[in-house]
């Protein structure tokens, strides 16, 4: 059995993750998000596979991180794999945004992630196995003019994870999924900057490009064949630590990267022990 915690499910990758991880009976699966009573669908899939249990949590809050997982090593005594999907964004420059979406973007993207391996990674260390993935993106990897606060933030996160993959070596596994533009509610969801909007904008087309923006990601790749990807790390016994989820994510990472694993640090030996 495995025990599977994944964040972000009420839609999109995190949902269609844990469809694809609920077909196999061994899997136990703890799907998380905010308002789960709010997740129709996710409701019925839970009815229909007995191995996935719904939780309510923001991932933002340290209290409900340690309530949640907490509750989840009682009952299981062990917890397996950790997949990090919650996140969010604002469309436009960073001078847009204000100082409260910006620190948004980062409790979402990046410090929540960083408590939850904190809560988690001791149990890992003391089952002496564990897979820590986050969702990544292209635009954290490859900056994104459109998405400036939400690129930094999976920047920030990248480099969190190459530190890990490497400190945390070799019974802790430590991977990155990188999509490109993705089928989800993102975009739906994604508010504007809105630091200059009161007054006046220096940035007067940034409206006008969204409208092209919402159309390229519309043409995405669709969720599901994200979560296939995810699905495969979690089956290889050794996973790289950049997954690209297409030949066209991949084709644009080769175009800035000679070599991605390059991105892990390099020492003698790690610092981390069993």
């Amino acid at each position: 059995m495995s025990v599977i915690f994944v964040t972000g499910t009420s839609s999109g990758i995190g949902f269609e993750t844990v469809i694809a991880l609920a077909e196999k009976e061994s899997n136990k699966v703890y799907a998380t998000c905010r308002t789960p009573e709010e997740a129709i669908e996710l409701i019925h899939l839970a009815k229909q596979h007995r191995n996935i249990t719904l939780l309510k949590l923001d991932v933002t809050s340290t209290k409900a991180v340690d309530a949640v997982i907490g509750a989840i090593y009682k009952k299981e005594k062990r917890i397996d794999v950790v997949i990090h999907n919650a996140g969010g964004g604002v469309y436009g420059p960073a001078e847009t945004h204000t100082p409260k979406q910006m620190r948004q973007i980062f409790e979402t993207n990046f410090f929540a992630i960083d408590y939850i391996n904190k809560v988690v990674l001791p149990i890992m260390r003391h089952q002496k196995s564990g897979k820590i993935i986050s969702l990544c993106s292209i635009s954290g990897l490859v900056p994104s003019a459109n998405l400036s606060g939400y690129s930094a933030s999976k920047a920030a996160l990248a480099f969190l994870a190459a530190g890990d993959r490497f400190h945390l070596a070799p019974h802790i596994k430590v991977a990155l999924i990188v999509p490109g533009p993705v089928v989800t509610k993102y975009v739906a969801n994604a508010q504007n900057g809105k630091h200059f909007f009161r007054k006046c904008n220096p940035y007067p087309s940034m409206l006008p490009n969204r409208a092209k923006w919402e159309n390229m990601m519309e043409k995405g790749q669709p969720a599901s064949e994200v979560a296939q990807v995810i699905l495969k790390v979690i089956e290889h016994p050794d996973p790289a630590f950049i997954n690209p989820t297409s030949p066209e994510v991949e084709a644009r990472l080769k175009t800035v990267y000679k070599d991605l694993d390059a991105l892990v640090p390099k020492t003698v030996v790690p610092l981390s022990k069993l």
